[in-house]
């Protein structure tokens, strides 16, 4: 057994919780390997952490089982025991002489712990007592050099065996103590192990003695009365074994960066331990993580240019308890970024009077639109006595989607709305806020319970109580929507507070990492046509034709804790943590940069801010806690540089709410949080382990988990996964109207929508129904649901093109079965017909087709001379032969199809002969006619009008056109 492996089983109910990996100076051993982390030098600053940032209990029933399951701990723990030395010693003994013991090389001694209890004592301690069984391997020499008893003019060689199963009870009892205190300069969490001693006697039949050699044949069978003191020897090893193997794991080693700061190493390895300066005593070893982590390296594939790093702490501290049957701990938290990024803005500061500001600042009411900031109080938190809000604000229940959060209060009086004042300073300049509040956060006692309540899952209505029936998302609901719940007992329990949520997201975000560009090209709908068929036909002053477009996103970091302001409207960015999704993350003020390329260079045509909120789901599966991006909301949309959409706020929210969407599906997919693994020893969260609580005027991200040992097969590989298939039954796409543009069509429900149905086979279903998810463009899934059909509509649709529906199939609630080859169909969303042109090459008619969708050489042409109902296909290049005409008028029809199925009708008049014939009498004229508003012409001249008009419209309505 190695010494690491006895370090986990001894204070095995405290870091189970905390974590798998033994710390060193500045980071935990886990935490420094790779992923663009490293050690902090000089450790975390800690007047940056928040105190209770998280809490954890181990309750009673986790001691129970730790109890229950002892011999399987042991042999997963030890399973070859423990082994230690006895070196060789020589004592001298009076009317003996010198004892030389385990001479020349030193003997080997074993343990093998039998069984254990675990008994929390209040207010500090676990107090551990084992049954141990101690041998000596062989037998272990024992020479007594020319003492009285020694009647040779040689040694007196003796041989000693020992084995505590060898008499009477087969093991001796050894105790030791497990005490939790908080380090009083650090504010971490400190464990001592000691007190570790043999409580009763070894019996006489366990030790024997017997001679080697012909001197010592009186002595050795008469040298019973030296067991007293070769116990001393045997033992001794073991206890100082034990406190040289707790020494390692109680004291933080310096490893290769160094000490905390205030703090030397004691020597020169990196072995030795960490001692503060002013006490003398050792740091106490990190239970949990410090670490430098490049954040900007995370969204590299997706913005090469990202930058951003921050220090991240999340250590045992704050608190400790130990009560009759469980144990409770605070966990300190932080993470600040290493230096502001120039590109993040700093919101300024509310107020309600001149209390609220700095010095040299006073509360003032400015121009918020001048300023590009809020003026007008936002709803969330009610309105003040007097006003009332612009439109409903706060949702009636889950699913209530009819309502606005960035409504703002309207003053009864004057019908303006009600206004937010700030802290300026006499000339001008607005006050700049700071981060959140370090809290600290209250202790819940909520998070100390042994229970949880949760949703009954079900496979069928069976399996649900009186008035409940199983729900398409597998759970027992009733006709209200209201689940049906059972309680059940938990070992452990982790709550999250939303406070250092909030920190820890201002920090991510002031450190840059937010500040992403998103390069040219990487959204194949984002390009200036399919832009301005969205935004509408009015953006075709600023740019045109078909390129391809980036974007910048800035963000903005404020904090307001003004009372009687709405705090969640103002700040940002901020984190809600709810029930469904479990958190939502707000952006408020994102600054987004529109570049369009023009004139050989990528110029910047508008900006665009906005609020947005990114709900955040969390997925268990492989004792990975996994999180997935849902649904994006934009609000509160305003444009600068392009002043011909800043009325229309619905469009706006609807246009780069789709942008949003299509951004989402090229961002790198978030990294599973590992739930620590202890050799083989795990935490399983439950179907409805990852929950919400609010306590003490906190809300909490908190998971309750259950403790087991790992399969030795690997329970956590994949199963036997299902196949999935997808038909699309219908689809609607309704034509563009190219006067208001697709956002604002589909802000007034004229959206394109595509029915679905799901099937699946394959897996061992045991009764079990399949369950399916989907997502479009790669963006966010769907939750899962046991209903075959969806109804299919996003945001992204707003932009005509291709789109990709990805659908995933499992047998319902076992994520070991998911299809590892989602089906993929193609969303063709395209209501706008092909642009049809005509050019006159003597005797022939050339066909100019084009599509924002579909390439030319997919778009069907067909021809007729007019009146002669004889349709005949064209193929590639479009060309219709005019030599067989003769001389008379002919009106040439063309009919063009794209892949949707939209038709673009034109007519081509020929009169006479081509010009350039050989008939000098000969005079050509044409006319076109056709969708989209063109006009018949005359004359040679005529025609060159109407191609360079035509060039113009196609410029106004997107490439090619």
């Amino acid at each position: 057994m190695s010494r690491k492996q006895l370090v986990w089983l001894l204070p095995l109910a405290f870091l189970v919780v905390i974590s798998s990996c033994d710390g060193g100076a500045g980071c935990s051993g886990c935490s420094c390997m790779d992923g663009g982390m490293e050690p902090i030098p000089g450790g975390f600053p800690t007047e940056y952490l928040v105190e209770n940032a998280a809490q954890a209990r181990l309750t009673p029933h986790a001691i129970t089982f730790l109890e229950t399951n002892v011999d399987s701990l042991i042999a997963m723990f030890m399973p070859d025991g423990l082994d230690f030395p006895i070196d060789p010693t020589t004592q001298n003994i009076a009317l003996v002489g010198d004892v030389d013991i385990c001479h020349p090389s030193g003997c080997l001694a074993h343990a093998e712990i039998l069984s254990a209890d675990i008994v929390p004592t209040p207010p500090d301690t676990l107090h551990m007592v084992t049954q141990v069984r101690f041998w000596i391997e062989g037998t272990m020499p024992l020479d007594i050099h020319f003492g009285l008893l020694c009647i040779c003019w040689a040694d007196c060689e003796c041989g000693v065996t020992f084995d505590t199963a060898a008499s009477g009870v087969p093991y001796n009892t050894l105790a030791l103590d497990v005490t939790f205190s908080v380090d009083p300069i650090s504010g971490y969490t400190a464990i001592d192990v000691g007190g570790a001693e043999i409580v009763d006697d070894i019996e006489d039949g366990d030790i024997s003695i017997t001679n080697r050699n012909f001197c010592g044949i009186a002595v050795c069978n008469i040298a019973n009365w030296l067991k007293g003191m070769l116990i001393d020897q045997m033992i001794a090893p073991l206890i100082d074994t034990l406190d040289e193997t707790m020494a390692e794991v109680t004291c933080m080693t310096c490893g290769d960066t160094g000490c905390p700061t205030g703090s030397t190493c004691s020597g020169t390895d990196p072995g030795d331990s960490c001692i503060w300066d002013s006490t003398g005593e050792c740091v106490p070893m990190l239970l949990g993580m410090e670490s430098r982590m490049d954040v900007g390296s995370l969204m590299a594939a997706f913005s090469p240019g990202a930058e951003g790093t921050v220090d991240l702490a999340v250590v045992a501290g704050g608190y400790a308890e130990v009560t009759s049957d469980a144990v409770n701990l605070g966990i300190v938290g932080g993470l600040e970024p290493l230096e502001h990024s120039a590109c993040v803005a700093i919101g300024p500061v509310p107020c309600e009077g001149d209390g609220d500001c700095a010095s040299s600042f006073t509360c003032q009411q400015i121009d918020g639109e001048a300023e590009g900031i809020f003026d007008c109080l936002r709803c969330g938190a009610g309105c003040p006595a007097g006003s009332t809000e612009s439109e409903k604000c706060l949702p009636d229940g889950p699913d209530d989607e009819d309502y606005n959060p960035t409504a703002t209060c309207i003053d009864d009086a004057t019908g303006e709305c009600v206004r937010i004042s700030y802290c300026v300073d006499g000339s001008g300049v607005l006050q700049a806020s700071g981060p959140p509040p370090l809290g600290p956060v209250p202790i819940s006692t909520a998070l100390r319970s042994d229970t949880f309540t949760h949703c009954v899952f079900c496979d069928t209505d069976d399996e649900c109580g009186g008035g409940f029936t199983c729900s398409d998302r597998g759970v027992c609901t009733d006709a209200g929507g209201a689940c049906q719940t059972v309680t059940e007992d938990v070992m452990a329990v982790v709550g999250i507070s939303e406070t250092f949520l909030r920190r820890a997201l201002y920090g991510f975000v002031d450190s840059g990492a937010a500040c992403l560009e998103i390069l040219p090209g990487l959204i194949p709908q984002l390009n200036t046509a399919l832009f301005n068929l969205a935004a509408a036909p009015s953006l075709d002053n600023v740019v045109w034709g078909s390129q391809p477009m980036a974007m910048a996103l800035k963000p903005e970091v404020s904090y307001h804790a003004t009372p009687g302001i709405e705090m969640d409207r103002l700040s940002s960015p901020d984190v809600f943590v709810g029930d469904d999704p479990l958190m939502q993350i707000q952006l408020n003020n994102l600054e987004i940069d529109m570049y369009a390329w023009v004139e050989e260079t990528y110029s910047r045509f508008e900006t665009v801010s906005m609020d947005l909120t990114i709900g955040v789901g969390l997925e268990v599966r492989d004792n990975m806690i996994t999180p997935v991006l849902r649904d994006p909301v934009v609000r509160d949309v305003h444009v600068t540089n392009v002043d011909l959409l800043e009325d229309d706020t619905e469009m706006l929210e609807t246009l780069f709410g789709g942008i949003i969407e299509l951004a989402m599906g090229f961002l790198p997919p978030l990294d599973p949080i590992e739930i620590p693994e202890l050799e083989g020893f795990v935490l399983n969260v439950p179907d409805g382990g990852l929950a919400h609580v609010n306590d003490a005027g906190e809300d909490f991200l908190t998971m309750y988990a259950m403790l087991d040992f790992a399969p030795s097969g690997g329970g956590g590989s994949p199963g036997p996964s299902v196949e999935t298939d997808v038909e699309i039954l219908e689809s609607f796409v309704p034509p563009v109207d190219e006067a208001i543009g697709t956002a604002a069509q589909y802000a007034r429900c004229e959206k394109p929508e595509f029915l679905a149905r799901f099937t699946a086979s394959g897996g061992s279903l045991d009764g079990r129904p399949y369950e399916y998810r989907y997502r479009v463009d790669g963006s966010w899934w769907s939750d899962w649901s046991r209903n075959q059909t969806a109804l299919i509509s996003r945001r992204a649709f707003v932009f005509q093109g291709r789109h990709d529906l990805e659908v995933q199939a499992r047998i319902a609630r076992d994520w070991r079965t998911e299809d590892p080859t989602p089906a993929v169909v193609e969303l063709l969303v395209d209501g706008l017909g092909p642009d049809v042109a005509f050019q006159r090459n003597r005797n022939a008619l050339d066909v100019l087709v084009s599509d924002l969708v579909s390439p030319a050489e997919l778009i069907d042409v067909f021809y007729q001379i007019a009146g002669s109902d004889a349709w005949q296909r064209l193929e590639p290049p479009y060309s219709v032969d005019l030599s067989g005409f003769g001389d008379g008028d002919v009106v040439i029809e063309i009919e063009a199809v794209d892949e949707a199925g939209n038709v673009t009708t034109g007519e081509y008049s020929i009169r006479g002969r081509p010009p350039g014939t050989d008939d000098p009498s000969a005079c050509g004229s044409c006319a076109i006619t056709g969708e989209g508003g063109r006009s018949p012409l005359a004359g040679l001249v005529l025609v060159l009008l109407a191609l360079a008009a035509l060039h113009l419209g196609a410029s106004r309505r997107g490439g090619g056109r």
